[in-house]
């Protein structure tokens, strides 16, 4: 059982979405209707629109992070040329900052 299959995972999106965790590829899906979990692993994904500019917004954001890339808050994607990012951890960005915020797998003393 993967831990981090209840994070949401947010995905580019636009006619057809893949899954950064399983590689499994779905076709003719709307964006916004389409499922919020991988039917083929159970990851937590959320489909962000690639034509409209969301998935770009999010990826420059996440580029602010210094050593984004070989942090856990991204997956990634080796090509022949380059390392593209495939996902982004919501949670895991939003907490980059946080000195208040509760590592996994720690209890809170706040």
């Amino acid at each position: 059982m993967n831990p981090e299959r209840d994070l949401v995972l947010a995905i580019p999106a636009n006619e057809a979405a893949i899954c950064p965790v399983c590689a499994s590829f779905g076709e003719n899906v709307k964006v916004d209707r389409w499922m919020k979990y991988c039917p083929s692993c159970g990851q937590r994904i959320k489909m962000l629109s690639v034509k409209n500019g969301d998935w770009q917004l999010l990826l420059k954001d996440a580029l602010k992070i210094p050593d984004v890339l070989e942090s856990n808050i991204v997956t990634t994607s080796t090509g022949s040329y380059s390392t593209v990012i495939t996902g982004v951890y919501i949670q895991r960005m939003k907490d980059y900052k946080n000195k208040y915020a509760q590592i996994e797998g720690q209890m809170s003393l706040f």
